[in-house]
């Protein structure tokens, strides 16, 4: 049985040369991969204008993992947020080679 996903996640850029971003922009985050060093950031913007895909691009790029907390979800709390961080600090992750 295939795997069943929303139209959104099915054509979802999965690299920033595929993210439909201005130049400068893009350029930017293709550095980061270029490096393969993510700083960290604060994506802001309003739904839709693509906080979410790009980042998941620079993680499929590096090979790194990702943990989506949306403070938008109904039942968010601020203790999610920690408790996430409590298992990714538990984790034994390295990003490269």
């Amino acid at each position: 049985m295939s795997e069943q996903l929303l139209w959104v996640e099915k054509y979802r850029p999965h690299t920033i040369a595929d993210c439909i971003l201005p130049e400068n922009i893009k350029g930017t985050f293709q550095e980061y991969v270029n490096r393969k060093e993510i700083p960290n950031l604060l994506l802001t913007g309003s739904a839709g204008v693509g906080k979410t895909t790009i980042a998941k691009a620079l993680c499929n790029e590096l090979g790194a993992d990702f943990y989506i907390i949306n403070s938008h979800w109904p039942d968010f709390r601020a203790d999610h947020f920690y408790e996430a961080l409590d298992w990714y600090n538990k984790q034994d992750i390295t990003l490269g080679g």
